[in-house]
């Protein structure tokens, strides 16, 4: 059934395509339009099947049912509608059209003719104009999203996940950089990262990455953002083959300097996308001023709850000194015991003095052990401390002076000090994961039986948040049947 020349020509000026197709299906004409739309020349198009022509697989099926039904019974779903369907290239691309058929009438029988037209230049638009709005929305509150929230950790949380809703990526992180530039620390995931992708998660909180190494590294190194198209390919990316293949990030900047890090990855390889990346940057650069007064603020609060901790430590400590002085059994010289409580009380304000006075230097790590320890007042004998000379810095010196004096005065109070035959061993080395790093550990023995707490109090934050954060290193806290046990791990000298 060849079409009549006029009908071609006229189909030929047609803007839209024009299918013709008999009632088996068969391709009868076939204009120009469609010859750019869909790949096929009319001469390859005429005498093909419809359905294995441009009708994608999943579709296939239904379109023969219809084409069957409307022969048998002339039932039409599809007449005289304007409908959006899915539409199969030469090339095998799967393009938006819009569809309409209408049944003509011919000498030899009925045809459907199909006018269809690509709308992927319309969807294109309206994906954009949809993420040019979502883009303006997330812009506009994400410096709400992130002030609003309580902790600097949920601040964390909520920017991450907006850019995840933003990007369509599922896994994003954040990490944490010291004041000196030089230490980084995981600080939060988006939403359900630890279901989604628990092995990742694992590997990256158990991964030190310093300045140059692996995404977060090298952002730090430059401070522009970067993206990693394969990370099954990238020799510089030690979080390979564990379901993510493509990975980008980018640094949050306040007054010019970096941070933190975001990161996020996805399970496709994808190419880079310089808007995608120009989009980060500025909102990098947005929140950075957020996320720095509420670190700012954050500090500010553990120094304050701080000081009221150790206020209420110290006033546990001077009734343990009390206690051990004036309790024992065979105390017979009062003048005796109070000479030796006032030498104790002495001893525990010098070694404050030393400790938390308002510049603390630079110390020896031995030495603000022992100092931390004649500030609770306890007997030497019990304390046994071993390891090789390191050097700390201002700013860890004081952490860990913080570190030390919590454990005492918890062991004091609860734990191994807190009865005659406890002792407690702590030990350090050099870490062997790089330079002026170092590992510690505290191992409380001959105590009475510990059980971890129902709930974790200010002084659980300073050992393993407040420490992890300024030192860059791991800590671990385990109760152990023989008493308490205090691990940091790859902690900076500085």
């Amino acid at each position: 059934m060849p079409l009549h020349s006029s009908l071609k020509a006229l189909l030929d000026n047609v803007l839209d395509a024009v299918v013709v197709v008999d009632r088996d299906g068969i391709i009868r004409g076939w204009n120009q339009v469609a010859e750019r739309s869909f790949g096929w020349t009319e001469k390859e198009a005429i005498g093909q099947s419809l359905g294995e022509m441009i009708v994608p697989p999943e579709h296939r099926d239904g379109h023969r049912r219809g084409m069957e039904r409307f022969n048998r019974t002339g039932e039409a779903h599809v007449l005289n509608k304007r409908l959006t369907l899915s539409g199969l290239t030469k090339s095998g691309l799967t393009i938006p059209v819009e569809l309409t058929i209408t049944e003509v009438r011919t000498p030899t029988g009925a045809a459907f003719v199909g006018f269809l037209r690509d709308v992927s230049d319309q969807e294109r638009a309206a994906l954009q104009t949809k993420q040019l709005a979502l883009e303006s929305r997330l812009m506009f509150e994400l410096t709400a999203l992130a002030s609003e929230r309580p902790t600097l950790d949920e601040a964390f949380e909520a920017a991450l996940d907006a850019i995840c809703e933003l990007t369509g990526w599922p896994l994003g992180h954040a990490y944490d950089v010291s004041e000196d530039g030089e230490r980084m620390v995981s600080r939060g995931w988006s939403r359900d990262a630890r279901e989604i992708a628990p092995a990742f998660v694992d590997r990256t909180e158990k991964t030190t990455f310093s300045r140059g190494v692996g995404l977060p590294g090298r952002i730090l190194d430059t401070g522009k953002s970067a993206w990693i198209e394969r990370t099954s390919k990238d020799a510089n990316f030690p979080r390979a083959g564990l379901g993510f293949e493509s990975a980008f990030g980018f640094p949050v900047l306040s007054r010019g300097r970096c941070i933190a890090i975001f990161e996020f990855f996805s399970r496709d390889s994808m190419p880079p996308d310089e808007h995608i990346l120009k989009l980060v940057q500025s909102l990098g650069a947005q929140v950075g001023r957020v996320f720095e007064h509420r670190r700012t603020e954050e500090r500010r609060q553990i120094l304050m709850n701080e000081l009221a901790h150790r206020t209420k430590n110290l006033l546990s400590v001077i009734q343990g000194i009390a206690q051990q002085t004036f309790g024992k059994k065979d105390q017979v010289d009062s003048n005796e015991a109070l000479q030796l409580f006032c030498a104790r009380l002495s001893a525990l304000g010098r070694a404050q003095t030393v400790l938390f006075g308002d510049k603390p230097g630079e110390l020896a790590l031995g030495e603000i052990i022992r100092r931390s320890v004649e500030g609770c007042g306890v007997d030497f004998q019990r304390v046994g401390y071993n390891g090789p000379l390191i050097e700390l810095g201002s700013s860890a010196s004081v952490m860990m002076s913080l570190a030390i004096h919590e454990l005492c005065t918890n062991s004091f109070k609860y734990g191994a000090l807190s009865v005659g035959e406890g002792r407690v061993a702590i030990t350090w080395e050099e870490s062997s994961s790089g330079p002026k790093g170092f590992n510690l550990r505290w191992e409380e023995l001959g105590g009475p039986p510990v059980v971890p707490p129902l709930k974790t109090g200010f002084g659980h934050q300073i050992l393993q948040r407040a420490v992890e954060r300024e030192t860059g290193g791991r800590a671990q806290i385990s109760f152990e049947v023989s008493g308490l046990v205090y691990e940091l791990n790859d902690a900076s000298f500085f």
